[in-house]
């Protein structure tokens, strides 16, 4: 299958000349995977989806082909959080103590972050040098050196997220609103006062952040269960904007039935965006059901958003999700319970739609960069001089750590055009 993504490239003048295939909405695959049902209390994934990794009160349990077959890894004690390096080859997770393995979760050696705190969330710079986990008590501790040494900073604790390069950081702090630091936590920048932080998202460069918040005691019984309100900002966290796009679209007219969003995931560009949740029946007392569980997803950086329910009686909400670095691939764990912790044993499930990567040439010196968002789905960089013939490109991409893109330095020809396409 060919992507119809192209280019021509002229040495004297740089000229590009693209043509792509119109935009196409996303269409989705939902998958019960062979994972364990399990309290599952976090999901990680490399950029292109292969290694997944997901933490549970039975240990920490991998995948290294997309979600196919599981395996309990070597860290079988309860374990709260576990992130991914981009390429996969780190793997952190929170047991007592922050573990590093290198090799898929076979083995692993406890890092030097304390061991007398709780931790809750851990996020990881692409290239798994820069860690930042919340830890109760303490605040935010950071790491520079893949886990070696840790430092304790006055960033908050809560729910984390960072840009590629681990620089900048944002992290919802309960009750007191959204923390942005633009120095890996030595100072920061609080946002949207009062709002109780669900989830926070990045794009690789840091410019985009995504968060889930809610206000407490802000829905009309007054018991702080209006969960769900999008706030998006553009500007590296500068200004923040409220979308209701993902609030109200649930497509329930009755105020007895409310959405209730609890993880959010974002692809690298921060385009497109996919959120976890459910839908809550609330009685006239307060008391909730959930009543079928459900994901959104936005191909607009939030703006507006499509939802997808599970037609599944036996679960009743997802309360965690991971995403590729495309937004192609989820993987999303389910629960019985209305509630942010998951007190429930549920299965995961792997999501996917087709991707349709872009590529993108820029002059680097008198050669030029290709580049395009890593796939979850393998492509050939292919290179034409008539749109005819067409041959695979034998230089092999680099990925780049601070966008997350897969990219390819060549040397134009001396006449003539050439083209490039993705083929898959």
């Amino acid at each position: 299958m060919t992507r119809n993504v192209m280019f021509a490239l002229r040495l004297a003048s740089l000229t590009l000349l693209f043509a792509a295939a119109p935009a196409v909405a996303q269409e989705w695959t939902i998958t019960l995977t062979s994972a364990p049902n399990l309290a599952w209390n976090s999901i990680a994934m490399s950029a292109d989806g292969t290694k997944v990794a997901a933490a549970s009160v039975s240990g920490v349990y991998v995948s290294t082909n997309s979600g196919m077959t599981w395996i309990l890894s070597g860290l079988t004690n309860a374990a709260s959080q576990a992130v991914y390096s981009a390429d996969g080859s780190n793997l952190f997770a929170a047991s007592s103590g922050i573990y590093r393995s290198m090799n898929a979760g076979a083995t692993w050696s406890l890092t030097g972050a304390p061991t007398n705190v709780d931790w809750f969330p851990i996020v990881v710079s692409a290239d798994g040098t820069k860690l930042a986990g919340g830890g109760d008590p303490g605040g935010t501790y950071i790491s520079r050196d893949a886990g070696m040494t840790w430092q304790q900073t006055a960033f908050p604790g809560g729910p984390l997220t960072c840009s590629a390069d681990g620089s900048n950081l944002v992290a919802a702090f309960n009750n007191g609103g959204l923390y942005v630091s633009h120095d890996f936590g030595a100072t920061s920048t609080a946002q949207i006062p009062n709002a109780f932080g669900i989830s926070v998202v990045s794009s690789a460069d840091g410019a985009k952040f995504a968060a889930i918040v809610h206000f407490p005691g802000s829905d009309e019984y007054g018991d702080g269960l209006d969960i769900g309100l999008l706030y998006t900002t553009v500007d590296s966290g500068a200004t923040w904007n409220q979308t209701s796009g993902l609030t109200n679209n649930m497509g329930y007219s009755s105020d007895l039935y409310q959405p209730v969003w609890l993880r959010l995931t974002s692809s690298a560009d921060g385009i497109k965006l996919a959120a976890a949740g459910g839908v809550v029946g609330y009685s006239q007392y307060g008391s909730g059901d959930v009543y079928a569980a459900a994901f959104s997803t936005s191909t607009n950086s939030g703006a507006n958003w499509t939802r997808h329910t599970i037609t599944n009686y036996a679960i009743t909400t997802f309360n965690r999700i991971a995403g590729s670095a495309d937004g192609n691939v989820l993987f999303a764990s389910a629960n019985r319970s209305v509630s942010d912790y998951p007190d429930n044993n549920g299965p995961i499930y792997r999501l996917q739609s087709t991707p349709t990567p872009s590529l993108s040439i820029t002059p680097s010196g008198t050669n030029a960069l290709i580049s395009w968002v890593i796939p979850s789905i393998p492509f050939t960089l292919q290179q034409s001089p008539n749109l005819a013939n067409w041959t695979d490109v034998s230089t092999q991409p680099v990925l780049n750590y601070t966008n997350l893109h897969n990219e390819v330095i060549l040397s134009p020809p001396s006449t003539g055009n050439v083209f490039y396409r993705l083929k898959h």
